[in-house]
């Protein structure tokens, strides 16, 4: 992978990550007609590690109260949340390795996602962190269970089944955004562990870096920008987006490109 790839392919990560588009989607489709394809799923691991920096950034005020207070509600209700990715996580891993080898996968999932974003731009709550409950939780941690599979919004898909349930679009993203920092993390540390086992070692090159810095960047300007919109009631505009990527996909898949 050349410098100019690793550079766009971690701008693309940091902005689509919190962009209810589909991160694992667009790297998935960038990689393929970029010739860019790394083994397994590391490369995307290593940039979604990256914007978790991008997230203690923006709340990293609402972080540092949740470790001063880790006992608090709103810890086991983001703990909940976790259970559904990191099981499936664990057990399903090599099958969830293996769709990222498949171009089409993504490109179908993004037509999913766009169906959630327009439906979700109908949808308003007003309930805040203190009225989310246990079963909430667990309903929107399956959503980021199915968002394991690329194409699917991770972000999109939570959003939407907090938007579901009742909650403010500001307490949907905030949840949706903190909810993340468990299962990339453990998804970091099982990959690490994994490529340590099959290696003995664990190298990153300079460019993995970079892509990674580039990454953390854009992810601040994203989650800023998704926010805005979101409260705005604009996520048919990404819906619509998706649609669009989708299509530009599939026609470059039948033109053999």
């Amino acid at each position: 992978m050349g410098w100019f790839q690793g550079i766009f392919l971690g701008i693309v990560q940091g902005l689509t990550e919190f962009l209810p588009v589909s991160s694992s989607g667009h790297l998935t489709i960038f990689e393929y007609f970029l010739n860019a394809q790394e083994s397994g799923i590391t490369f995307e691991i290593l940039l979604h590690m990256a914007t978790l920096i991008s997230v203690i950034i923006c709340y990293r005020k609402d972080i540092w109260e949740l470790l001063k207070h880790p006992f608090q509600k709103y810890v086991g209700l983001i703990l909940v949340a976790s259970i559904p990715a990191g099981v499936v996580g664990v057990l399903f891993n090599d099958f969830f390795e293996e769709l990222f080898d498949s171009i089409w996968v993504p490109t179908i999932a993004l037509f999913f996602t766009a169906t959630l974003l327009f439906i979700a731009d109908h949808l308003k709550g007003d309930k805040t962190g203190k009225d989310i409950t246990v079963w909430n939780a667990l309903l929107i941690g399956v959503m980021q269970m199915i968002a394991i599979c690329p194409g699917i919004s991770r972000s999109g898909s939570t959003i939407f089944m907090a938007l579901l349930l009742g909650i403010s679009r500001t307490e949907a993203a905030k949840f949706s955004f903190i909810m993340s920092i468990p299962v990339i993390f453990g998804s970091f540390l099982l990959e690490c562990v994994k490529i340590v086992g099959d290696t003995g070692s664990f190298t990153l090159s300079p460019v993995y870096l970079v892509a990674a810095a580039a990454a953390a960047v854009s992810g601040v300007l994203a989650i800023k920008l998704v926010v805005t919109l979101l409260n705005k009631g604009r996520l048919r505009y990404f819906g619509y987006y998706c649609v669009l990527f989708a299509l530009c996909s599939v026609l470059c898949l039948s033109l053999g490109m």
